[in-house]
């Protein structure tokens, strides 16, 4: 793999998590978290993504085989999780004050935030096949690379969520929430159109 490659691989898998969408998703998900929480479980997400793209990469592939799963199940199923992610966002009454603590706000690092919300189904199909398509050693450590550097400028995005809080007040906070929801679960059908076409294929009807 080329490092030309190796950039667009890191792009594409940006391109793909979408950490920007998952910004209000964590403002709305950790209402009563401190500025420290929120910073501490931003970071902890971007880890977390990094993490299960790696362990992707070496066996993500095998995993599924394994397990008898389709991709596209994969697919349908995490679009199923982030529609209804995107569903509570809209039906909610807006997004608390931040003045209470929130024990558990370390609850969301792996679902929903790390999976499907980013490392979701496109990611995660998309780092097996590249995986696939490069199977030496020094490739699959190269990919692996890629996958943290994603973790890390993830973390650093979701780090200063609290700021982008404070930047537009809880009145913008709850129109962005409302915004994000439309957009999980426009991302969402998407997801499982792409999934459930796969299947019909895979089945022959």
């Amino acid at each position: 793999m080329s490092f030309n490659d190796w950039i667009q691989f890191v792009i594409s898998l940006f391109v793909i998590c979408s950490p920007f969408t998952a910004i209000p998703v964590l403002i709305a998900l950790t209402p009563h978290a401190t500025k420290e929480q929120r910073k501490l479980t931003g970071l902890k997400v971007g880890v977390a993504c990094g993490l299960v793209l790696i362990i992707t990469t070496w066996f993500g592939g095998a995993f599924l085989s394994f397990l008898q799963i389709k991709v596209a199940s994969f697919q349908v199923t995490g679009g199923l999780i982030i529609l209804l992610l995107g569903m509570s966002m809209l039906s909610s009454n807006g997004v608390a004050p931040n003045k209470e603590l929130n024990d558990d706000s370390s609850a969301i690092v792996i679902v929903p935030m790390a999976i499907p919300l980013l490392a979701g189904p496109g990611a995660i199909s998309t780092v097996i096949v590249t995986a696939v398509q490069h199977p030496s050693v020094f490739e699959r450590i190269q990919l692996s690379l890629a996958a943290l550097v994603l973790g890390i400028i993830i973390g650093g995005l979701l780090y200063f969520s609290t700021r982008i809080e404070k930047l537009l007040g809880l009145k913008g906070l709850n129109v962005v929430t409302k915004l994000g929801g439309l957009v999980l679960a426009a991302i969402a059908v998407e997801t499982m159109s792409r999934g459930i076409a796969a299947l019909l294929t895979c089945y022959n009807v």
